[in-house]
């Protein structure tokens, strides 16, 4: 089975490392002008693409790989790993996609749609709110909001909050009014501990690292 690796740089080296172990035939994309990237030496063959910009053009990729006459298309990571449309086109195009399936990742790659989907199936989830009015949800649910550490004098706001409990970082924002400054990825101890305050005084627990 000959693999086409729709990906560059690290990844698309690592993955085509692998295919040359396994002994399998290998294509790599390379845009026009970049033909000495280290993955185009990796690979069995070379299939160009007319700029960088095809990486991320799920159109482009299936192209190349009917090109190059590949039966299989490995993503790398990023964009098109993560795209249901891309994985349906691969399929649609006769081409084994290596990753998940489309309809799994229609299911899992949206945080509130994966949630439902759990719940449907019966499998026990977190307690969190399911559209988000965070007010609302702060009444009902108790959550941790986490500010780690990002430097000397920064603190960087960590998004554990979605992850927890289905809020996001903007819905944690909603809840500080009067903040000094509105909660994102850099703010200074200070401000850090103004925020910490307004959120326990809106029933969140915060913890400083």
């Amino acid at each position: 089975m000959k693999v086409l690796v729709a990906n560059r740089g690290e990844i698309a080296c690592r993955v085509l490392r692998a295919l040359r172990e396994m002994g399998l035939p290998s294509v790599a994309v390379v845009a026009a002008g970049e033909e000495d990237e280290p993955h185009a030496d990796l690979a069995s063959e070379i299939v160009t693409v007319p700029g960088p910009e095809a990486y991320l053009d799920p159109a482009a990729m299936v192209a190349a790989a009917r090109r190059s006459g590949a039966q299989a298309v490995h993503p790398g990571y990023g964009f098109l790993s993560q795209s249901a449309a891309f994985a349906r086109a691969c399929r649609d195009a006769g081409m084994v996609f290596i990753g998940p399936s489309p309809e799994a990742m229609a299911a899992l790659g949206d945080k509130r749609a994966a949630r439902r989907t759990a719940e449907g199936l019966g499998i026990p989830v977190l307690p969190g709110a399911r559209e988000v009015d965070a007010p609302a949800a702060a009444e009902q649910t108790e959550f941790t909001v986490v500010l780690a550490s990002a430097g000397a004098e920064k603190i960087k706001v960590i998004k554990e909050v979605r992850a927890i409990t289905g809020l996001g970082l903007k819905e944690a924002k909603d809840l500080v009014d009067g903040a000094p400054k509105p909660i994102k990825e850099g703010v200074s101890k200070a401000e850090a501990e103004e925020i910490k305050k307004k959120l326990e005084e809106a029933g969140a627990k915060v913890e400083l690292k």
